[in-house]
């Protein structure tokens, strides 16, 4: 299991809070954080390294498909 931190912004781009999952993969981690993303901005780190970055209406969109 790696390590991920989903950092949640709120509209002004501060950041609200930090959580942290652990997943087998990238694919996972974007998947589970996509579940927890609402109309926030929302980025999924790992490490140093930025693995994907959410905005709201690309949230919808996803939820939609």
């Amino acid at each position: 299991m790696i390590p991920y931190l989903i950092h949640f912004f709120d509209r002004h781009e501060h950041l609200r809070r930090s959580r942290q999952v652990n997943c087998d993969s990238d694919d996972e981690a974007i998947e589970r954080s996509a579940l927890l993303a609402h109309s926030e901005v929302l980025e999924v780190w790992q490490g140093d390294r930025r693995v994907w970055r959410f905005e709201p209406s690309a949230v919808r969109h996803w939820a939609e498909t």
